[in-house]
């Protein structure tokens, strides 16, 4: 049950930063923007998989997160 909810948040978030990625002259306003947009359709998604408020939001962090220290770890490879 958890495995599918984390890996439909993590196709979600990949989706984010393919979309960050192929806009990079974007305004910091819109990007932050857009993350809110994927961060409600991420839970609202899960929420249809998992329907228990309190596990969904503690994997919603941990998939946030890991996607935010995954994409740090791109830019200071790259």
């Amino acid at each position: 049950m958890y495995g599918r909810v984390i890996f439909t948040q993590v196709l979600i978030w990949f989706a984010y930063y393919m979309i960050i990625h192929f806009s990079p002259h974007d305004h910091v306003g819109y990007k932050i923007v857009l993350f809110l947009v994927f961060l409600y359709l991420n839970w609202t998604v899960s929420f249809q998989l998992l329907k228990r408020e309190k596990e969904l939001f503690i994997l919603l962090m941990m998939t946030t997160f890991g996607s935010f220290v995954i994409e740090v770890l791109f830019f200071v490879i790259a």
